[in-house]
């Protein structure tokens, strides 16, 4: 559960599609796990808002995908990148 909620913020999933400045900041090694649990929850990989507000959801098909590809120790780096993905978008 601990694991669920440091990823609770690492969400960004339009890397892997969208190339802009902001969703860049995302570990490349999170990008395919984002992406195939942004679709399974309903969200499109461009859906910022979707994902950002989803966050519960995407976060539990997210996890252990990121853990395997990323690793434990990657963990912060992918919920600071989705912090700041969101933040970034909820005030644009």
């Amino acid at each position: 559960m601990k694991l669920l909620t440091i990823l609770s913020f690492g969400i960004s999933l339009a890397v892997a599609q969208d190339p802009t400045p902001t969703t860049t900041i995302m570990p490349t090694c999170a990008t395919g796990c984002l992406a195939a649990a942004a679709t399974s929850i309903g969200c499109a990989t461009t859906d910022i808002a979707c994902q950002c507000v989803s966050s519960s959801a995407l976060q539990a098909q997210a996890a252990p995908c990121v853990v395997a590809s990323c690793g434990v120790f990657s963990v912060q780096s992918v919920l600071s990148a989705g912090s700041a993905i969101c933040s970034a978008y909820t005030t644009v």
